[in-house]
């Protein structure tokens, strides 16, 4: 089965903040994993983002959601580890 990959307007906006060969990178990257198997490549999370998974990919974080009816990745965050703030940012984005 292989699903169908979204990013969120904000994860889109934080994938183009990195630069245009990261961004094509990252991108290659997220279509060939997350279309193929998002269960299997990325980590459940817990606390307040359970239900949702990580990806990592060298320094860099996705946060998603998978819809399995549906076959539907949705990326809602994208950013590097090291900055601390990718998780909170990915809490802000599921609460609106």
């Amino acid at each position: 089965m292989i699903y169908n990959v979204i990013l969120t307007k904000e994860a889109y906006t934080d994938l183009s903040s990195l630069g245009k060969n990261t961004a094509l990178w990252l991108q290659k990257i997220l279509e060939g994993k997350l279309s193929a198997n998002p269960l299997e490549y990325g980590k459940p999370l817990r606390g307040n983002l359970t239900g949702y998974f990580k990806l990592k990919i060298s320094i860099y974080r996705v946060v998603y959601t998978v819809y399995r009816g549906k076959l539907t990745v949705v990326v809602i965050a994208i950013g590097k580890r090291k900055d601390g703030k990718i998780y909170e940012e990915a809490l802000k984005r599921t609460r609106k």
